[in-house]
């Protein structure tokens, strides 16, 4: 329908909205202001007769079975807090959160799952990955990605059409990164800050160590001490907030 039928059907006549897919953002982020910035992926995702939840797995919000059997994509979005500790300390919230990832895994291959930084980290961990700190530094800035070949391989990317010439940048803001993949990923991108950037395990898992969420104010900002970066001049700074978000959209809504 056009703009204004929508809005004569759905919001002035209040036509019931007829869900069609189901999915899920699960917030390990306990800091109030910072779990509140996740509903921002609602409306970067969310089209009609999509029916999205918000989980807040600090608080023991899981999807239950049913609710996974009627998912088609889940996203794991980052974190202040620090993996390492949470599982050195034995946090109850942190298990469950690795449970659910592997059921997914292992029992729902229909669903997508999205990983971004701290959830990417946690995809790895929980299927036999591992995670460590990054030494005496917190990683904040943009960083130009080297994009492996079987980036392009996989077939959303395909569908897609990106330029394989293109220069791909992406906002960081991590202490710890993934430094082994589980033995099932495939490594699509690395970066002089971390070698593990970008993996997926099949063609229902994506992760990003950066913020493909974050959009280009920030990664200006990020790369405006970054003289790799500026090597591309001050007016023709490559920005890919617009790619990643096409990226992970193209991801969620697929079918498997």
């Amino acid at each position: 329908p056009t703009l204004i039928e929508y809005t004569q059907r759905f919001i002035v006549n209040q036509e019931e909205i007829q869900i069609k897919e189901n999915y899920a953002i699960i917030c390990c982020e306990p800091i109030i202001y910072t779990y509140i910035l996740h509903s921002l992926l609602y409306p970067i995702y969310k089209k009609h007769g999509e029916k999205w939840k918000f989980y807040k797995a600090f608080e023991n919000e899981l999807p239950t079975d049913e609710e996974l059997q009627m998912m088609k994509g889940v996203i794991i979005p980052g974190s202040s807090q620090s993996l390492v500790s949470i599982e050195a300390n034995g946090v109850g919230w942190y298990r469950e959160v690795i449970n659910l990832i592997q059921k997914i895994h292992n029992s729902y291959p229909s669903i997508n799952m999205l990983g971004i930084c701290f959830g990417a980290q946690l995809i790895a961990r929980a299927l036999g990955g591992r995670v460590g700190k990054i030494t005496d530094q917190f990683i904040q800035t943009a960083e130009v990605l080297s994009i492996k070949k079987e980036f392009y391989e996989l077939s959303y990317i395909k569908e897609l059409n990106i330029e394989t010439t293109k220069t791909l940048v992406i906002a960081q803001s991590h202490g710890e990164h993934i430094i082994e993949l589980p033995e099932n990923a495939v490594l699509l991108a690395s970066s002089n800050t971390s070698e593990i950037e970008i993996f997926a395990i099949g063609e229902n898992i994506l992760a990003f160590q950066g913020h493909p969420d974050l959009n280009e104010g920030w990664v200006r900002q990020l790369s405006s001490k970054e003289s790799q970066i500026n090597s591309h001049g001050p007016q023709n700074l490559p920005i890919s907030h617009e790619e990643f978000s096409r990226i992970c959209y193209h991801f969620l809504k697929k079918n498997n």
